[in-house]
């Protein structure tokens, strides 16, 4: 379960850097003549390649969870980044969080409770 954790630690940290880089260089667009100079500009944007690191070691911590936890179990339990990027998106991001996304996170979290109790 810990490798699990650490792993969806990564992966909405990553997120978060991605989202933060894409709002600075917003808008996107590439070009069909310069797709890979345009590729790679968004890509290596200092924000950007850090939240795509990051998935690349959420992604590590991930290989070990599957290696100690059927499969049926550790993927539902990546739905806990939905709830933890909910909290961190109306607190560091100041997005309006509606009761609708509250709703939703809750009915994720009771899922992943049933989950848990079957494993």
């Amino acid at each position: 379960m810990l490798y699990i954790l650490v792993s969806i630690f990564f992966n909405v940290l990553g997120q978060f850097f991605i989202k933060i880089g894409v709002g600075k260089i917003s808008p996107l667009s590439i070009s069909v003549h310069n797709i890979v100079p345009d590729i790679a500009h968004i890509v290596f944007y200092p924000q950007i390649f850090t939240g795509l690191f990051l998935y690349a070691v959420g992604s590590i911590f991930w290989i070990f969870a599957l290696s100690k936890t059927e499969l049926s179990v550790a993927y539902p339990m990546l739905s806990l980044g939905y709830v933890f990027v909910l909290i961190l998106s109306a607190l560091v991001l100041k997005e309006n969080i509606s009761v609708i996304k509250i709703l939703g996170v809750c009915v994720i979290i009771f899922g992943i409770f049933l989950i848990s109790r079957s494993a």
